[in-house]
């Protein structure tokens, strides 16, 4: 693995074949709307499904202007009981691949009651876990 130049933790990480030359000016090239510091130390390569509720028990939504619908309140992991989100920051929203196949997504930073950290996202309405902070 090498560090590579991205948006998102997951971006910025390629795997290379051993010997392989690493690319290492895409690392310090500027990369617009890349999510702030520090990065998750784990991100998910298959994203796990959530929920973000509010504190009525509404789904949070993210809008076209990259506002939220609400404050977020609580998490749900499957069918588990909700956990309570202390502080998020963000949205941060991407457009990406807008040049070929569109993908919209909105970036949070949350940590919940219990003081695990967590990078989420939504897209096309669903949110998705994608990387934990240690």
């Amino acid at each position: 693995a090498t560090l590579s130049g991205g948006r998102t933790p997951a971006d910025r990480v390629r795997w290379l074949p051993l010997g392989a030359p690493s690319p290492r000016d895409a690392v310090r090239a500027p990369w617009p709307g890349a999510l702030p510091s520090p990065a998750p130390a784990t991100t998910l390569f298959h994203p796990v499904k959530i929920d973000i509720r509010s504190s009525q028990g509404t789904l949070v939504t993210v809008s076209g202007r990259g506002l939220l619908s609400d404050r977020p309140n609580s998490i749900s992991f499957g069918h588990g009981e909700p956990v309570t989100i202390a502080w998020h920051a963000g949205p941060w929203a991407h457009d990406e691949g807008w040049w070929s196949q569109r993908r919209r997504r909105a970036h949070l930073h949350i940590v919940l009651e219990d003081e695990r950290a967590l990078w989420v996202y939504i897209e096309r309405g669903k949110w998705w876990l994608a990387g934990v902070f240690d």
